[in-house]
């Protein structure tokens, strides 16, 4: 993948096209994965593709004169705990470990992301009360050694989650669901139960709409 700067390539791979749909347009797209660490806002080339303008001063999207509304709430602050580990884990060579892990505060539902260069594989989404389970992938051919309480990554909290249907609900953990976009998650669930199956994904990237 050939990043804005012309002099650095970045490496990663693309999933299987999947459904996706925003207003009435809808498409089928494959989604780029790769171990990006920076904050930024992904999904640029896809509005691009629909031709999108993005009208800042009436928080909305324009599609072929359809008006899609933004949602723009902010907070004084984002709400951030550490993801810190829980007991000294040796991770062998060329492999992935699942470990246990804890929050340095209370969240609701939030994201993680790594820290501290390491190699970790979060998945995305985590509900208020479910076991924090992180995998820590071993690429190279020694033993690696992470010591108890040692931060890997960082939890944010967030308060809303777009998913598909046509009615707005409330999961158990605490999750608002809008019908905002209809998308297959066929080609990633399989990365989530077996990391290892897609090599490449040295770490996750937190995904922020515009």
């Amino acid at each position: 993948m050939q990043p804005a700067d012309m002099n650095s390539v970045l490496k990663g791979f693309v999933t299987q096209p999947i459904h996706v749909q925003l207003g009435k347009q809808s498409s089928m797209e494959g989604v780029c994965v790769a171990p990006i660490s920076n904050d930024m806002l992904l999904g640029h080339d896809l509005l691009r593709h629909f031709k999108a303008l993005i009208d800042l001063r009436s928080d909305c999207i324009w599609i072929n004169d359809e008006s899609i509304p933004l949602n723009t709430t902010f907070r004084d602050k984002p709400v951030v705990a550490k993801v810190i580990m829980s007991k000294r884990t040796e991770v062998p060579q060329n492999s992935v470990v699942r470990v246990p892990c804890k929050l340095e505060g209370k969240l609701g539902a939030y994201n993680m992301e790594p820290v501290n260069n390491l190699q970790v594989l979060m998945p995305v989404i985590r509900v208020t009360k479910e076991d924090l389970v992180v995998c820590l992938e071993n690429p190279s051919d020694q033993f690696k050694t992470i010591t108890k309480m040692v931060v890997v990554g960082n939890a944010y909290e967030f308060e809303d989650v777009p998913e598909g249907g046509d009615q707005q609900v409330m999961s158990a953990g605490g999750i608002k669901k809008n019908n905002v976009a209809d998308v297959h998650h066929s080609s990633t669930t399989e990365h989530h139960r077996n990391p290892l199956s897609m090599p490449g994904a040295g770490s996750a990237s937190q995904t922020r709409e515009p």
